[in-house]
């Protein structure tokens, strides 16, 4: 990020970003944990970013506020969950284990390049003129359809079967502390 004389800042952000969808299971009647599994996807992203810093009076606190337009890709791909490979779950220690079957299932990635709009407003303290603490928040909002869409369309457990669909919209709230520190 590189910052004017009038406190504003020009830059590009570069990300990665992995998480996992995960699917937990619990007994209506005793809400318990039966197990889990996590799908991981993974996003890379450039961002342009533009940033004005308020720097208040006699003090070395201020506040920023920011606006980025991440252009993000996904190397996901479509696929059929494979009821094979997805969960065996056990009740406790002292039952036998469960096969959890996944039929008609599919990852669906629907949107590969994507673009969002992150605003972003912080406070930050100044430790120095190179060095800060800050503490922000920030939107991710993504115009448009779902990313990825999870259809489980038929689930069998203990001989009934159940349905569910999981989507990714993409857009997320972020609340971050952090330490900065500028070259220049």
């Amino acid at each position: 990020m590189q910052e004017k004389k009038s406190n504003w800042g020009f830059g590009l952000d570069f990300a990665v970003n992995r998480f996992g969808y995960s699917f937990v299971l619990a007994r209506s009647d005793t809400k318990r944990i039966m197990g889990t599994k996590t799908l991981p996807s993974t996003f890379f992203q450039i961002s342009p970013v533009v940033k004005k810093s308020f720097h208040l009076r006699h003090s070395k606190f201020g506040f920023q506020a920011s606006l980025a337009l991440p252009l993000a890709i996904t190397h996901d791909e479509s696929y059929k969950i494979d009821h094979d490979k997805f969960l065996i779950l056990k009740w406790d220690a002292n039952t036998p284990i469960h096969n959890l079957l996944l039929n008609d299932s599919y990852h669906q990635v629907q949107s590969r390049f994507n673009v969002f709009l992150r605003p972003e407003i912080g406070i930050f303290y100044k430790l120095d003129e190179r060095q800060f603490i800050t503490l922000d928040a920030q939107r991710g909002i993504k115009p448009g359809g779902d990313i990825i869409i999870r259809e489980l369309n038929e689930i069998v457990f203990e001989g009934t079967s159940y349905q569910s669909t999981h989507r990714l919209s993409g857009n997320f709230t972020a609340v971050m502390l952090g330490y900065t520190y500028r070259l220049k």
